[in-house]
């Protein structure tokens, strides 16, 4: 059985799913609306605990995955310390920290970390999104120090840059709901390729990807 430990916040119910289905054990933070999973441990907003947890029950993980992502839409000129300080906590620094708390565990379980960014971090981005392009970019970087870290060890480091999806962040981005969400990216196939790519023998190693909507 693949185990993993993951954080996962907007990612769509749907996804979770098909990660439990395919057998990977999951500790979950921050999920609002969780899988109906009887192997899957909750702990809330409490990253301490739940690094505690991961190492009492686990002597081995196969895969870290960071997806945890907070939104930010806002004008330069609305751009406080607070917002700041929360798109850095929770998109950069938690999985930072998750990471450095965890790399004994992850170096001898010869696992992989797999962090799930933007295709805003690849590119300029948009207006009014200052804070959240910052932090897309800062976790990219952190994906590039890691596989720098751990080239010696037979952990894949990988960077999933994934565009626009028809969850609930863009609701949240915007206040509108997505007008043709056929045109915008099921997270039940993001969530699939996320699986193959782990379960790639580990001599293949897959550094950066990224995921774009294709529109006509």
């Amino acid at each position: 059985m693949l185990k993993a430990y993951s954080v996962f916040k907007d990612l769509d119910k749907k996804a979770c799913e098909i990660l439990t289905n395919a057998g990977i054990q999951l500790y979950i933070s921050n999920q609002e609306e969780r899988p109906n999973k009887e192997e899957l441990l909750i702990l809330l907003n409490d990253y301490d605990i739940l690094i505690i947890g991961v190492k009492e029950k686990y002597k081995k993980i196969d895969a870290v995955i960071n997806c945890a992502g907070l939104p930010g839409v806002q004008k330069l000129e609305e751009v406080t310390y607070d917002v700041l300080d929360g798109l850095m906590k929770v998109n950069v620094l938690a999985p930072i920290y998750l990471v450095t708390q965890l790399i004994t565990l992850i170096k001898e379980s010869e696992a992989d970390i797999l962090n799930v960014g933007s295709t805003i971090g690849t590119k300029a981005g948009y207006t009014d999104q200052i804070a959240y392009t910052t932090s897309k970019w800062a976790i990219r970087g952190t994906s590039y120090n890691l596989q720098l870290e751990l080239k010696k060890y037979n952990c894949r480091v990988i960077q999933f840059n994934v565009g626009g999806m028809n969850t609930r962040m863009h609701t949240k981005w915007t206040g509108k709901e997505i007008e043709h969400p056929e045109e915008w990216m099921n997270p039940a196939d993001i969530a699939d390729l996320m699986l193959h790519i782990l379960k790639l023998p580990k001599m293949i190693e897959v550094s950066e990807i990224t995921i774009n909507r294709k529109v006509i």
